[in-house]
């Protein structure tokens, strides 16, 4: 069942998670503010890089526990819970979230944020590709355990990995020159910002805060104009990069 937009007209949603995701995250709701989403309410993330940004982690460090709990008391509290995930998530590890979460909102919504691709910048895309399509089934089973064990629940899932092989397609392509011109690795102005993990530059993040606007809010990605701050990119490449990507969580059957 096809559920986007999500929030229609915006809403409260707590994101939580690493350097692959909590970016996304800052960006989005930036944008959400300058357009003026009437029900948009911008909680600020809670990040902790790499592994420290799974959920079992999160939920381990006093520190970022208690400002996860803190947002979640907020009046009134956050609709949706945005978590991403590790190599090492499993089901139980957003069941131990959930069962906090609904102490103080029994109605709160779990999102699910599959992120980046890893090494990107060093990985052929064709290997991306294949490694992707090979993940999915098992990571299709976690959500559905997550789903069974939470029947009266809405668990949502928005995966970038699709984003990140489009992006690595077109700049193979030469498609990305003007938006990307410092090359595929580089501190600055390139598809990303280091080989290990894989960061990505600052345009397959903006890309990402598009596709999750779409798909929570129902924003159109060709309607975007940047609030300060946030750069301008081809309409092109904003239209080719969004559009695989949208299509792909939808075709993906993931909500």
């Amino acid at each position: 069942e096809n559920l986007m937009p999500i929030l229609p007209g915006g809403g409260r949603i707590l994101f939580a998670g690493h350097s692959f995701f909590a970016p996304v995250a800052e960006t989005f709701n930036k944008v959400a503010e300058h357009w003026s989403y009437p029900n948009h309410k911008s909680i600020d993330p809670v990040k902790s890089g790499g592994i420290t940004g799974s959920p079992i982690n999160l939920w381990n460090d006093p520190v970022d526990k208690l400002k996860i709990i803190q947002a979640l008391q907020q009046d009134p509290p956050p609709q949706i819970l945005a978590l991403t995930l590790h190599n090492d998530t499993i089901a139980d590890h957003y069941q131990i979230w959930l069962n906090e979460a609904k102490l103080h909102n029994p109605n709160i919504s779990l999102l699910i944020g599959i992120p980046f691709y890893p090494e990107g910048a060093i990985t052929p895309t064709l290997e991306m590709a294949k490694s992707v399509k090979e993940s999915y089934p098992l990571l299709k089973e976690l959500v559905q355990e997550v789903r069974d064990n939470n029947p009266d629940t809405n668990i949502y899932v928005i995966e970038c990995t699709s984003e990140s092989i489009a992006m690595k397609y077109m700049y193979d392509e030469g498609l990305l020159e003007e938006d990307v011109p410092n090359g595929i690795l580089c501190s600055n102005g390139c598809l990303y910002r280091d080989a290990t993990p894989g960061h990505p530059g600052s345009m397959m993040y903006d890309m990402a805060a598009l596709i999750w606007l779409n798909i929570l809010y129902g924003m159109d990605p060709m309607s975007f104009a940047p609030p300060p701050g946030i750069d301008f990119y081809t309409e092109a490449a904003v239209g080719n990069i969004t559009t695989v990507a949208i299509n792909a969580n939808e075709v993906g059957n993931w909500n």
